[in-house]
């Protein structure tokens, strides 16, 4: 029997060859939501985007905890309730399925804040999604470097002067007062948190009398 009448067979692709192949068929996403005054991407929403050109090139992603910690934020909720970081450090193998030997290995960290016991899942998913938006290059619309560098904007000194005044006025507790309100002093207290302050301390103040 003549050989070139059989059908060739196409060679099998590497790791590194799948990951190309989602990464061209995946080239960007628009952010999903909106989290505290700026644009985010879900990871629902990229595992959506992205799970069925894994399925498509063979590719599935093992999780590995290496390790974590919790740490004290110092913030609390209006009722006291501490907010706990839950840190971790993930592997994330892409794994080719045709030879599971053959495989890429990233590590990626990731910080969740929770009153619960949400910390965890919250952490895990986190990095589960920047590791598949950095191994697929996939673009987003908006530089998180840019986002990260974004100095807050603090109260000025006459709101200052204010908030020191209702402290004194209302008989607050400088330093609970300035915990409850996630600052290291008044004059770190931000903008976005000034508000917040003045009606706590002018409750307190109208409660007294």
């Amino acid at each position: 029997m003549n050989q070139e009448n059989f059908e060739k067979i196409p060679a099998s692709k590497n790791i590194y060859q799948k990951l190309d192949a989602v990464r061209k068929a995946v080239a960007y996403l628009q952010k999903d939501a909106t989290v505290t005054g700026y644009k985010a991407i879900t990871h629902d929403f990229v595992t959506s985007a992205v799970r069925p050109e894994m399925i498509k090139h063979g590719i599935v992603t093992i999780p590995k905890q290496k390790s974590y910690e919790l740490r004290d934020t110092g913030k609390t909720t209006s009722k006291g309730v501490p907010f706990i970081a839950y840190v971790g450090m993930y592997e994330f193998d892409f794994v080719n399925i045709e030879d599971p030997q053959d495989k890429v290995t990233v590590t990626v960290g990731a910080m969740s804040e929770d009153t619960a016991d949400k910390g965890p899942g919250g952490a895990i998913s986190y990095a589960m999604k920047y590791a598949l938006l950095k191994v697929f290059n996939i673009e987003t619309g908006e530089s998180e470097e840019s986002r990260h560098d974004q100095k807050p904007e603090y109260i000025n000194d006459d709101q200052a002067t204010q908030i020191a005044n209702l402290i004194t006025e209302s008989n607050s507790d400088r330093i609970k007062f300035l915990k409850y309100i996630g600052a290291t002093s008044i004059e770190k207290i931000t903008q976005k948190n000034y508000q917040k302050a003045v009606d706590a301390l002018e409750a307190k103040k109208n409660a007294d009398t």
